[in-house]
């Protein structure tokens, strides 16, 4: 028999199995500014940070780090999906990164399609992106066999920290893939060989556009912030900043850009927000299924790029920037709240409400694989 408490999140839980595809937010440039007058950044943002750091404070005070580890990987709703998919499809690189990469071209294959309906090859850069998990989801979604420099469909390009050279040894991820020393020719480093974009020149800029620009770029970057979850929206902040810069000087026009980023509170977080919308026809942001429901990570997905300048009402961007900010958080929250209420009511000790969880797990990854594995085939 399941403890009303237990009853209690495990409702909670199936909540989360009924939103697994629907954490996505799509700016509304007609949206009524009055929709957001009630909502205040700063207290939207003052929530998730104490609910952050009270969490923090309570675990540390009873040295139970450990142990909340262990709740919260048993919590997230896709954490057995890795080994499923890894197995039963066959998956040479299945990672975290892998799964939500699938997600992502499956919001945007439509886009894509429309591409390779008109014959048209198309070139994509991938920015951060070790040890390569983006790389093989592509390649994978598309029914190519092998990962090839070069195939009929499209050309592609990776840039990372150079795993290869003694700067780097701590701070870069190894080749686990193999994919940076079996490809070192679609590999680019940049002029001081390091692969940090934060060093990237002109000069770099420019060859990475020797041969054409790109229609399709991915940015992947992050920085650890574990210890100081109040200020990862600003510690990667330079890094995102570079990723964008860097995508707007290398996108073809109608191109797509997808980037990695957190929350959206601080004014320069902002600024580049309201940057990309006067740049792309269509903003959304998504959080992908397999993303832990418990951090602020989220995908900003740019259709369709202008090539310049529009001119855009910045209080209609900001609105939706507000409306958004409040819809992440909350999500983020709830996930935060049910693992301490999992955590205070010892549920991994009780075997029915692990049953009930991982009939939940099983669920969502026939939903994830019924709906984001069906292979996409260029013969259609």
């Amino acid at each position: 028999m399941l403890s009303y408490n237990h009853a209690y999140i495990v409702e909670k839980y199936n909540n989360q199995l009924e939103n697994l595809f629907n954490k996505r937010y799509t700016f509304n440039m007609n949206i009524n500014n009055e929709e957001v007058k009630e909502i205040k950044i700063e207290e939207v943002k003052n929530n998730l940070y104490n609910i952050k750091k009270g969490t923090k404070s309570y675990l540390d005070s009873k040295l139970l780090n450990k142990d909340w580890k262990c709740y919260t990987k048993f919590m997230h709703i896709m954490s057995q999906t890795i080994n499923y998919v890894k197995n039963y499809y066959n998956v040479t690189f299945c990672t975290q990164a892998y799964l939500k990469c699938r997600e992502l071209l499956y919001i945007n294959h439509d886009w894509l399609n429309e591409k390779w309906k008109r014959n048209i090859k198309i070139r994509i850069l991938h920015l951060c992106e070790a040890p390569g998990a983006f790389v093989y989801a592509i390649h994978d979604f598309y029914q190519l066999d092998t990962i090839q420099e070069c195939n009929p469909f499209f050309e592609w390009k990776m840039n990372s920290l150079n795993p290869f050279i003694k700067e780097n040894e701590l701070t870069s991820f190894k080749d686990e893939s193999g994919i940076m020393g079996k490809f070192n020719q679609n590999m680019f480093y940049g002029e001081d060989n390091t692969g940090d974009i934060l060093n990237f020149t002109n000069n770099d800029i420019k060859k990475l556009i020797k041969n054409g620009k790109y229609d399709f770029i991915t940015a992947d970057g992050s920085i650890n912030s574990n210890e100081c979850q109040d200020k990862q929206e600003l510690n990667v902040l330079p890094l995102i900043r570079k990723e964008i810069l860097i995508a707007l000087e290398t996108l073809n026009k109608g191109g797509l850009f997808i980037v990695k980023m957190y929350t959206f509170f601080e004014n320069e977080t902002q600024q580049l927000i309201i940057n990309l919308c006067q740049m792309f026809e269509k903003i959304q942001v998504s959080k992908p299924s397999c993303s832990k429901a418990s951090n602020s990570e989220v995908y900003l997905i740019c259709q369709n790029f202008f090539g310049e300048k529009k001119i855009i009402n910045e209080e209609k961007i900001i609105s939706n920037i507000i409306k958004c900010s409040e819809i992440f958080a909350n999500y983020q929250i709830d996930a935060i709240k049910m693992n301490m209420d999992a955590f205070d009511s010892d549920l991994l000790k009780s075997k029915y409400a692990k049953s009930y969880i991982d009939s939940i797990k099983l669920e969502a990854i026939n939903q994830y694989c019924q709906k984001i594995m069906v292979p996409i085939s260029f013969k259609q």
